[in-house]
């Protein structure tokens, strides 16, 4: 923290003066290094806040007249799905994110698309619907993940937790009497003098808010590596019991959101019904997400697990039952994204946000100007060694990754046109259609199973893909009846589609094309 704070002399004549140099020059090094990055980290962060606000402004069909008060209409919004989107999957449900806010509902179409709807809450009807490129992803993508959208990307992002806590407590340290500066801001004494002062000025008043940001990121670290590693800190859950999946018979009928949510209000009678997560199979519980007694958790730390076709209660779990390790995990969310408290909450992240940083270009600032000065008075010998030096390679390498590969994030969501219809085969009680996506993101292209009984649920042992040439591919049925492909190759031989029902029935389809 610079600006007209005196410091110890290098040659340590002031008792503790050589010490405190060193600690403020650890701050300095620790805040300029790789402010770059971090810098484009905390702002993204501030606008993430407060992105389902942006989106809203941006799109008509997200906003409602609906009252604040008004009970969500999940089995007419079921209904409403139903009809307006016909052979398509209905994902996660959600309530609306505020008031005057539309619920959303995630769809899969039956050509694999993905849209995002948005429901009137009173009434359950379908406004319109979206690409699920949204400002609130963008940002959410660039935030956490640098666009590197899997672990390592995680893991590059809340390593920066371990600087910004280094910069709070040597800024600390090197403040004496830190305390007395809440009301410090000297606007005469020269422009290193005023925003010196501002940077310590916001620097104290956001200690709670660096502190809490910190700490949540690298705990965010702590949790990434220990999942790459197959460890899990939050509660386990019950899968479907898979001895009963041979009495639900060939094509089981999946429970509407009404049913589902009346159930788990049964179950649960303090849950306050946030979000439906449906299921994909029969394998999968379907689960209704809430909030209850319990403070400062997310949504899905009050949760009730049903099965998806007999409504059977397969768990419930209430966020003020949790062991402190899972309620760690259950509160990190809220915390850091400032999403526990509405809109004057979020804003108030988002204000603290551009405070961090302000801090971060401030003090890059500062130690540009101090910064050679410093380093001659420490005694080292290349006095330019204070500039980036080679850490603008490691700031250009993670800033021009972000940039390289939003293009394909961004693409992630897009429709990327229609695919090419293999053919439909019938499989038992089930009609199988193949398509062939060649164009869009590099993620979605191949070869996609699309399984349809009219809106049942698949309930199926196992399946394979067999083709002419290739060993047997085992066929996840999560991704089945998802919109990931289940083989890149294209289809340009004889394959075939072979399921295998609980009661050992196997069915096989076969597609010859040129």
């Amino acid at each position: 923290m610079d600006g007209g704070t005196r410091l110890p002399s290098a040659s340590g004549t002031r008792r503790g003066g050589g010490r405190a140099r060193t600690w403020f020059l650890i701050h300095s090094w620790l805040g300029f290094k790789l402010s770059l990055v971090l810098g484009v980290i905390c702002l993204s962060g501030s606008l993430a806040s407060v992105s389902h606000e942006i989106d809203w402004l941006l799109t008509p069909t997200l906003r409602s007249s609906a009252p604040p008060s008004a009970p969500m209409a999940w089995e007419a919004a079921g209904d409403a799905l139903a009809a307006a989107y016909p052979g398509a999957r209905i994902g996660t449900v959600r309530a609306p994110e505020g008031p005057g806010f539309a619920a959303t509902a995630i769809v899969t179409l039956p050509d694999g698309r993905q849209r995002i709807a948005h429901l009137d809450p009173s009434t359950g009807c379908v406004q319109g619907d979206a690409s699920r490129q949204t400002v609130q992803r963008f940002l959410r993508d660039l935030h956490m993940w640098l666009f590197i959208t899997n672990s390592w990307g995680l893991v590059i992002v809340s390593a920066f937790s371990v600087p910004l806590l280094a910069s709070l407590v040597t800024g600390l340290v090197v403040y004496k009497r830190f305390w007395r500066g809440f009301f410090r801001l000297r606007l005469r004494a020269g422009s290193r003098v005023l925003v010196g002062d501002l940077h310590r000025l916001i620097g104290l008043w956001s200690l709670w808010f660096v502190a809490a940001i910190g700490v949540t990121s690298f705990w965010y670290l702590i949790e990434v590596i220990g999942y790459m590693n197959g460890h899990r800190f939050d509660r386990p859950v019950p899968a479907v019991p898979a001895q009963s999946l041979a009495d639900l018979g060939a094509a089981p009928r999946p429970l509407g959101l009404g049913e589902v949510t009346r159930l788990a209000r049964a179950a649960y009678p303090g849950l306050q019904v946030v979000a439906v997560v449906t299921a994909r199979s029969v394998r999968e519980p379907v689960v209704v997400w809430g909030q209850d007694a319990a403070w400062l958790v997310r949504e899905r730390a009050n949760a009730v697990r049903l099965h998806p076709v007999t409504g059977a209660v397969l768990d419930i779990q209430r966020g003020e039952a949790l062991t402190p390790m899972q309620r760690v995990v259950e509160t990190a969310d809220p915390l850091h994204f400032g999403n526990f408290g509405g809109l004057p909450v979020k804003l108030f992240y988002f204000v603290f946000g551009l405070g961090l940083t302000g801090l971060i270009v401030s003090g890059g600032w500062l130690a540009l100007r101090r910064g050679t000065r410093l380093w001659r008075a420490a005694g080292l010998s290349k006095t330019d060694s204070w500039r980036l030096g080679r850490w603008r390679w490691a700031n250009i390498a993670l800033l021009g990754t972000a940039t390289a590969l939003a293009p394909a994030a961004l693409s992630a969501w897009e429709d990327g046109g229609t695919p090419r219809d293999v053919g439909t085969r019938d499989l038992g009680p089930y009609q199988v259609t193949l398509l062939w996506q060649e164009n869009g993101p590099a993620a979605q292209r191949g070869l996609h199973l699309r399984l349809d009984c009219g809106g049942c649920l698949a309930n199926l042992r196992s399946a394979w893909l067999r083709t002419e040439g290739q060993p047997d591919l085992p066929i996840r049925l999560a991704s089945s009846l998802g919109s990931s492909p289940v083989a890149q190759h294209g289809p340009d031989r004889e394959l075939s589609i072979e399921i295998e029902a609980w009661d050992g029935m196997r069915t096989t389809a076969r597609w010859v094309t040129d």
